[in-house]
């Protein structure tokens, strides 16, 4: 205690005496912070004002005196204090204030808004519910969603469709298509539900050919609410296309359908190959299993292939194949177009005017006039090739003989028109008994021995009509 008395009594000394030698009048000296605390030298320059986010210092304070009793300064403001605490005294009762740094005071904080729902004008269901047709009608959008502009021959079918939107809700109408102004008897409904999203359609196929003339179409829908109508139409052009067009699609059309009968069959066991029907010049061998193609055969001797892995043609025994069963006939007949640019673009000949082709996938045959590169279909009939073990070859022919009929103990054929004479393939009737009743009257599908046999009446009319020398085509 008596050490902490004379510290205190040596600091109050060593304060009053550097008051007086600052010169300034000691408080107001030690108010503005121009003391020196001892054992240190006072600085000369002067003290910077604080900055306003500092905490500053008062600009006046009390200054302890002698005994060590706080004495108020004259121009110090009495709420004010230094915040300064001299060593050895205790602290007064009453708390000094302390001096806040300046801050910017806080933006008031908005109250947070309520959001209304929008105002529209909208109706509500049970107001939708309540429209007037009349109203409901106006309000109703048809629209076409198709996009369709034009109908060509490369795609001359086309569906129209029809969107409904804005529909206040759903009603029981009507709706009728037109074409041209004219009702489409097909696309008319007396009960047509009306909705929101409700799409209605009708289909349109344009017979295109190479005189179709160019010109537009309107094409229309309506949809009937009591008495109220919603109209919509649009024109659509109909556009045709060249020569050359047509000319290369049917050629197109003629190679995709006019194709050659190819009779699978199988070699029963290893063989040789040979170049003519005579089995001579061997010029190869196939295994046992090998699939190929049976185009004929010569007697019982020799049958001739294709073999399709070596592409190549020869001749083998005709018991070293075993030939299928398979019914290669499509019942359906060419169209006259495809017929005619069949034969048109094969470049056929003939030496008279006239011109057959015996069809052996469709069992046809098919007669012609005019001359190469210009014939017209004039006549068609069914027939009966040969069977798939005795085929009519295939080939240019040429109708070289005519004879009255073959006539046997237990059948008769007549006319015959001859293609082969030293093989005896010809075109003749069906079968008959020597009775004169029918004996076997196939036709459509392959019986014969390679013969192609006719309707009596048909053959007859070739006969009497198509001349000696006829080019006949076997295809």
């Amino acid at each position: 205690m008596k050490d902490w008395g004379r510290s205190r009594k040596k600091t109050a000394a060593a304060l009053a005496l550097a008051l007086c030698l600052s010169g300034f009048g000691g408080i107001n000296a030690f108010a503005e912070g121009g003391f020196a605390i001892p054992g240190q030298e006072s600085s000369s320059q002067e003290v910077t004002e604080t900055a306003p986010s500092e905490t500053a210092l008062p600009e006046s304070s009390a200054a302890p005196s002698q005994n060590g009793e706080d004495a108020a300064a004259p121009s110090a403001k009495p709420e004010t204090d230094s915040g300064f605490t001299m060593p050895g005294k205790p602290q007064a009762t009453e708390t000094p204030t302390q001096t806040a740094a300046p801050t910017e005071a806080p933006a008031p904080t908005a109250a947070p808004s309520v959001t209304e729902p929008p105002k529209t004008d909208a109706p509500t269901a049970e107001e939708e519910e309540n429209l007037s047709d009349a109203e409901y009608m106006k309000k109703l959008t048809v629209a076409f969603m198709d996009g369709i502009t034009e109908i060509t021959p490369d795609h001359p079918k086309a569906h129209f469709q029809a969107v409904m939107v804005r529909a206040a809700s759903r009603r029981m109408g009507s709706a009728q298509w037109f074409v041209d102004g004219a009702a489409h008897g097909d696309y008319y409904s007396s009960e047509f539900p009306i909705y929101n999203g409700r799409i209605t359609g009708m289909e349109m196929d344009i017979p295109f050919d190479r005189e179709t003339e160019n010109r537009e179409i309107t094409v229309a829908l309506e949809v009937h609410l009591n008495g109220e109508v919603r109209r919509i139409e649009k024109t659509v052009q109909i556009v045709n296309y060249d020569e050359a067009w047509y000319n290369q699609k049917l050629e197109e059309t003629v190679h995709g359908q006019v194709k050659p009968v190819e009779i699978e069959a199988t070699v029963r066991y290893w063989t040789q190959t040979y170049a003519n029907q005579y089995l001579g010049g061997a010029n190869g061998s196939l295994g046992e299993g090998s699939r190929v193609i049976y185009c004929d055969h010569y007697g019982t001797s020799a049958a001739k292939i294709w073999i399709p892995e070596e592409n190549r043609g020869c001749w083998v025994p005709y018991a070293s194949v075993r030939v299928s069963d398979k019914d290669y006939t499509v019942k359906e007949d060419f169209s006259d177009e495809v017929k005619e640019a069949f034969v048109n673009l094969k470049g056929y000949e003939s030496s008279t005017d006239y011109l057959i082709w015996v069809n052996l996938e469709r069992q046809r045959v098919n007669v012609f006039q005019g001359h190469k590169g210009n014939w017209d279909l004039i006549f068609t009939s069914t027939c009966s090739s040969g069977k798939n073990t005795t085929p009519t070859p295939a080939g240019v022919m040429t109708y070289c003989a005519y004879g009255d009929g073959w006539f046997h103990p237990t059948y008769y054929v007549k006319p015959v028109m001859y293609l082969n004479l030293e093989r005896g393939i010809a075109l003749h009737s069906i079968l008959f008994n020597p009775n004169g009743t029918v004996q076997d009257g196939t036709q459509g599908t392959p019986v014969s021995h390679g013969c192609v046999r006719m309707p009596a009446d048909k053959i007859r009319y070739l006969a009497d009509h198509i001349p000696v020398g006829t080019t006949t085509v076997v295809y």
